[in-house]
């Protein structure tokens, strides 16, 4: 990925966590995707249920999911975040995210982020209220992310799981995923991989299922 992309986007994120941590009222005015990523939604499909052979199982506070049992050189876990390193290479961010802190949400709830930075666009109706519409802009500047290098942006739905995965490299990512639940309001799951093979990391996360 060229290094002037990688500081644009980076640029732009920052420039949002500016905005959210100003005690001054967001003028939400500003805050406008205007790339053509902004536009694009990801393709639904039929969930599958790919297997992995030889794994072992990971959770997370809400989530679960089944990773390869293959030779690591370390294994960091935080609080909501396990990071896998294995001795070929490859990596495994695997991350619960309360979303963005844009104050108090009215009629848009923390799980239907993934959703919207999958599948609205500039062109759908923001919601009212200033909080979720702060909300909804935040979720689609993360599209270039998902949709900027990309030749598979998909979703799929499961006894109330969605799974939402792209395989683009903007951000030197092999694959990134985000899993959402209906029982699960506040929170969603993040996975990511480097110099892992795409189908590899899609039967990852397509098995990731909320803990009981």
């Amino acid at each position: 990925m060229e290094v002037r992309r990688i500081f644009v986007f980076l640029l732009l994120i920052f420039s949002v966590a500016a905005v959210l941590s100003s005690d001054e009222p967001v003028d939400l005015s500003k805050l406008i995707c205007d790339t053509p990523a902004c536009d694009m939604v990801a393709e639904m499909g039929d969930y599958e249920a790919y297997k992995l052979e030889h794994t072992i199982k990971l959770k997370t506070d809400a989530f679960s999911l089944q990773v390869p049992d293959e030779p690591l050189n370390k294994i960091i876990a935080l609080e909501d975040e396990i990071i896998l390193f294995y001795k070929d290479g490859q990596r495994l961010l695997i991350a619960e995210d309360s979303g963005p802190d844009v104050g108090e949400l009215k009629n848009v709830k923390v799980n239907q982020f993934p959703q919207i930075v999958f599948t609205k666009t500039t062109k759908d109706e923001e919601p009212e209220s200033h909080s979720d519409r702060f909300f909804w802009k935040v979720a689609l500047y993360q599209k270039p992310a998902f949709f900027n290098q990309a030749s598979e942006v998909s979703y799929a739905e499961k006894d109330g799981v969605s799974y939402f995965l792209s395989n683009s490299n903007e951000l030197g990512f092999s694959g990134s995923a985000m899993v959402s639940a209906e029982n699960v309001k506040d929170r969603f799951l993040r996975i990511k991989a480097m110099n892992m093979e795409y189908g590899k990391f899609r039967k990852i996360a397509s098995n990731v299922v909320v803990e009981k």
